[in-house]
């Protein structure tokens, strides 16, 4: 899973309202994407967009491919980006590196929220919270990006170069730009799952994350503006947009995932801080690894952190979740289980089409105890609330055996080259191992939806390549954003 090249993307789409805050001059939402190489696109083809949407105002560019900062960058060569090379902003035209988070998430907040956005891609693949954080012993370097020159993280201070020079290039500018860090989608957590990282510890690490980003931002700004008195100086906090790792990590030697337990508890223990944006084990994959998004995913999962960074940072809203989890699960009776979620647009729905079950009648769901024979799950129903997931049980279930229930935890069948996917794009039993059946009914579609899915053709090349490739028919269920409901580990189930 090692993605060895450093991917750099930096967009600045044309000027529309922008986000209210105490800086009156604001004119730039900036994104800073991180985490694994989910987070960077790797191989995540097949390309949906190859011509720019929103075309920049400058025509100076940022580390494209034939000047990339110089560098490739290793766990341990500890080669820090080359500022003097950052020197411009960049159309967003995707590559054959795929389609990324990036160009998903300001897209789509310049189609729908009116804002003028940009974006940087700083992950980089297979490495550990540990690694990606301020703290990484194994490869601290000096870091001038930071006021004082501390010694850091590598990946830490190459994402702190970015924001020193967007601060910069920004104050440059005819007339000078304001920037605002108004969010950071963190899409990591299956190398963590790998070396054996703890639930605990991996939610203290991201809430170190958060600690460190809001602390050396503001002082990057005050720095900056020794130079450039128009920089403003943010007392906005830049908030996590997290998800539940990819789905597909959980299995064999790794049956169950605690990395993903871990992002749906911090969120819940810390929503202020950071937002639970999806539990991916309903999209698409990668055919090259099984690893990896494909671009229509990607995209989606921007689509999906839109919605979340809109609630949070345009509405101010303290979301834990931008997708449904549980909240208890109680037995009704001898036979039944009813599980109580929040909805992210009610009523949940049990669509098999959405994303096959990976355990027949169960939807996903599992129940065990300690009797040694425990009950099964019979069928599963959405009550009339919309909220509520009621289990059959084909035997009595005795609350002295301790009873517990699960929901797309345990991990099975294959992630290699055998796992395939249905005709738009979804896994198929026993693809990814882990997953269910209940999402909700929001609405929304992705940017990518059926109206846009139209092949242009320019040269023989395809500029917009939605359904998966093909560039015909409908792009199906798959552009729909759907919330799915959480995965959750073993869940006490009382009175």
């Amino acid at each position: 899973m090692r993605y060895t090249q450093l991917a750099l993307l930096l967009v600045l789409v044309l000027p529309r309202l922008a986000l209210a805050c105490s800086c009156a001059a604001l004119r730039i939402n900036s994104v800073l994407v991180y985490g694994q190489s989910r987070s960077t696109a790797g191989n995540s083809t097949p390309v949906i967009d190859l011509t720019a949407q929103y075309p920049t105002l400058t025509t100076t560019f940022l580390c494209t491919n034939s000047n990339p900062c110089g560098t490739l960058m290793t766990d341990v060569s500890n080669v820090i980006l080359d500022p003097t090379k950052i020197t411009g902003f960049e159309d967003l035209v995707e590559t054959t590196t795929g389609e990324t988070v990036c160009s998903g998430l300001v897209n789509s907040m310049n189609d729908d929220s009116s804002y003028r956005a940009n974006c940087a891609s700083n992950g980089w693949g297979a490495q550990s919270i540990a690694n990606l954080s301020r703290s990484h012993a194994a490869s601290n370097v000096t870091c001038a990006a930071l006021p004082g020159s501390p010694t850091v993280g590598e990946f830490y201070c190459n994402l702190m170069v970015r924001v020193r020079q967007e601060l910069i290039l920004a104050a440059q500018a005819t007339p000078p730009t304001t920037v605002l860090f108004s969010g950071m989608p963190f899409l990591d957590g299956e190398a963590d799952v790998d070396i054996g990282t703890t639930g605990a510890a991996y939610e203290a690490s991201l809430v170190q994350m958060w600690t460190d980003v809001n602390s050396d931002i503001p002082a990057i700004q005050a720095d900056v503006k020794l130079t450039f008195p128009t920089v403003y100086i943010q007392t906005e906090k830049v908030h996590l947009f997290i998800d539940q790792v990819m789905s597909g990590w959980a299995t064999g030697a790794h049956a169950t995932n605690p990395i993903a337990m871990a992002n749906l508890q911090a969120a819940i223990d810390h929503p202020n801080m950071m937002t639970l944006v999806d539990s991916p084990y309903n999209v698409a994959y990668s055919t090259a690894n099984h690893q990896h998004f494909t671009g229509q995913t990607e995209q989606n999962w921007g689509d999906q952190a839109k919605k979340a960074w809109k609630n949070v940072v345009v509405g101010g809203a303290t979301e834990v979740s931008a997708i449904p989890y549980p909240l208890t699960a109680k037995l009704v009776d001898s036979t039944h289980i009813d599980i109580k979620t929040t909805a992210g647009v009610p009523p949940l729905v049990i669509d098999e089409t959405w994303r096959a079950s990976p355990n027949g009648a169960a939807e996903g769901f599992e129940y065990t105890d300690t009797s040694g024979s425990p009950p099964t799950i019979s069928s599963v129903a959405v009550l009339g609330d919309g909220v509520t997931v009621e289990l059959t049980m084909s035997g009595a279930v005795n609350l002295a055996n301790s009873p517990t229930v699960a929901y797309a935890y345990t991990a099975s069948g294959t992630n290699g080259s055998g796992c395939t996917q249905s005709a738009n794009g979804s896994p198929v039993a026993p693809c990814f191992g882990n997953g269910g059946s209940v999402r909700d009914s929001d609405t929304a579609m992705s940017r990518i939806d059926n109206s846009q899915c139209t092949a242009h053709f320019l040269a023989g090349t395809l500029t917009r390549n939605c359904c998966f490739g093909n560039g015909t028919g409908s792009c199906g269920a798959s552009t729909h954003l759907y919330n799915p409901l959480a995965e959750f580990d073993h869940m006490a189930v009382t009175l």
